[in-house]
């Protein structure tokens, strides 16, 4: 057994990545559980799909130590979209209108953005992105101090704020940034969006997008009262979730169904980091604890609760050969705190299918898998992978205390195996690192060949002063074990009950209670339908009985040097 390291998770999301894309690149967004199970074409496969799925094969390849296979052909598929304006556009067709949704364009612009970072040598991402920055402020409003596109909106308009800014320092043209400040401003000052108390109702993946955005520029533009506003709403959205975790879907959604949707971790985890890296240490704490369980255990790795029998031909817009295999690597959209599959819910009948004719292909379908999870996974791991180690000021600053490979060092984590943790240092410099806070800090022991190296309090980091290159760090901490009891469930509406046993910071058991219910009454099929919190749900996750007790025979997993090319977190200008 190897150690505990993200790039394993990222490689292995590759076969999804290079299964599922077909010949014209084309995406699959809807799994259905069906017999046998159906990937089917949707309208997000235009724009949304493949751009989050060419980000995530830019983002994969320096892992891979290769090109994600499906690349160029995402790449046609996804361009072939965008028109003389510079947006990009669902084409008229019996499941889409012609339209330049908003939420589109800040996915396409994530793609730019991270393909301009990584290939700064090919052009084209610029070129688009310089575009569509310019007509997107030529669409948007501007009043006093503040702006906005069409209307002060949340998933379209708000969610283009954090490329935004990033635009502005890729591209090293200010106006973007400014133009993402007004339109933070917009959202935070003069829309109903937000209670006093942070509080918030609705698409959580939507809220948590903007919220990095905003964050972001309340960084770069020294808005400490912007930042505070953030900090504050996130705190809420932290109260309605998990230490694991588990992220509601929806906030406040009026029924009994409550289930995490990897997109919205991965936005959980954007405003986490920039919290950590630039306003509050505390936060890696959950970042670390998110990534450690419900990310990682999200991921699709035996999919045997989808049926292949009996065999049936693929046809147009329909795939059901293979499916267990091309979704392998994918990441769950509907999940309970402890399985892949939370709910049995079906499409939305009243706003979903455009052409009546279609309606057999996507109605009267449970949703097993959205794939937008997939393209959001990759991009959630390498966001805590990018951050893991960080290095400023002659300091190296090991955030998450897991397995990383950097130019000024090597960081091999034996956790959650047994407390030990070596830093390989490559060049002379100070070194500190963090412990979870459930670990006390006189507990912790640090050597450098067999020497006690005394360890000082340093905010949230434990300094082990200056070190020469070649030193290797070796510390030692026990991983505390406990049982944590928690509910889940909408306000007003029926809960579900949980046991997690944890070792330190990782999740090494969960079980649901006997008594959860069954059944539950979901808004959207107007009546109730089975739910999946117990014993036997699909995708059992935290299969995890060999981590329990302390393991020496772990070797060190083979790691890819980061490059930092792709940096969305250090907010330089």
């Amino acid at each position: 057994m190897h150690t505990f390291n993200l790039e394993q998770y990222m490689r292995f999301s590759a076969s999804h990545l290079e299964s599922l894309v077909d010949e014209r690149g084309r995406t699959y967004f809807d799994i259905f559980r069906t017999t046998p199970a159906e990937a089917v074409f949707d309208w997000p496969d235009y724009v949304d799909l493949p751009a989050r799925y060419l980000e995530a094969s830019i983002l994969l390849q320096p892992v891979l130590g290769r090109p994600v296979t499906t690349a160029p052909a995402l790449r046609r598929w996804l361009f072939s979209h965008f028109e003389q304006d510079g947006l990009c556009y669902r084409p008229e067709t019996l499941i889409a209108s012609h339209w330049a949704e908003l939420f589109d364009q800040a996915r396409l612009m994530y793609l730019l953005i991270t393909g301009m970072m990584a290939h700064p040598e090919d052009g084209e991402f610029r070129t688009r992105l310089e575009k569509m920055c310019r007509t997107l402020k030529a669409k948007a409003t501007f009043e006093k101090d503040y702006a906005y596109i069409e209307k002060i909106g949340i998933y379209f308009g708000g969610t283009l704020i954090r490329p935004l800014v990033q635009a502005g320092l890729a591209l090293k043209d200010p106006q973007w940034i400014e133009f993402a400040g007004a339109m933070s401003r917009g959202i935070i000052d003069h829309s109903d969006h937000y209670g006093p108390d942070g509080s918030f109702s609705g698409h959580h993946h939507g809220h948590l997008g903007t919220l990095a955005g905003i964050l972001a520029y309340a960084v770069l533009a020294g808005d400490t009262r912007l930042r505070d506003r953030v900090r504050a709403i996130f705190d809420w959205s932290r109260s309605i979730s998990t230490a694991s975790g588990f992220i509601p879907e929806v906030a406040n959604r009026s029924d009994d169904l409550i289930v995490c949707e990897t997109c919205t971790l991965m936005d959980y985890l954007d405003v986490a980091l920039l919290l950590a890296r630039h306003v509050d240490g505390r936060y890696w704490d959950v970042v670390e604890k998110a990534t450690r369980n419900q990310l990682v255990e999200a991921q699709i790795n035996n999919p045997d609760w989808l049926a292949e029998e009996p065999r049936r031909p693929d046809e147009e817009d329909i795939i059901r050969s293979d499916i267990r295999r091309r979704v392998t690597g994918a990441f769950a959209g509907w999940a309970a705190p402890h399985a892949q599959l939370g709910v049995a819910e079906e499409q939305q009948r009243d706003t979903w299918v455009k052409t009546p004719a279609l309606q057999p292909r996507y109605w009267g379908k449970i949703r097993a898998l959205q794939n937008c999870c997939a393209g959001a996974g990759v991009r959630a791991l390498h966001q805590v992978w990018s951050n893991l180690a960080t290095f400023a000021d002659g300091t190296l600053s090991v955030n998450l205390l897991m397995d990383k490979a950097i130019p000024e060092a090597v960081i091999t984590s034996f956790i959650p195996f047994e407390g030990r943790v070596k830093i390989q240092l490559r060049r002379d410099c100070a070194v500190r690192f963090r412990v979870a806070p459930e670990v006390p800090a006189r507990d912790v022991r640090a050597t450098v060949a067999g020497r006690p190296v005394a360890l000082t309090p340093d905010g949230v980091f434990l300094n082990a002063g200056k070190l020469a290159k070649g030193d290797i760090l070796e510390i030692t901490l026990p991983l505390p074990a406990r049982t944590e009891t928690f509910t889940v469930g909408n306000p007003g509406f029926q809960s579900y009950k949980f046991e997690a046993d944890w070792k330190g910071d990782t999740v090494v058991a969960m079980r649901p209670d006997p008594a959860n219910p069954t059944t539950g009454y979901s808004f959207v099929m107007k009546t109730k339908i089975p739910v999946y919190f117990g014993a036997d749900a699909p995708g059992l996750m935290y299969q995890r009985a060999d981590w329990r007790a302390d393991r020496h025979d772990v070797t060190p997993a083979a790691l890819t040097e980061d490059s930092r090319a792709v940096d969305w977190f250090s907010l330089k200008k």
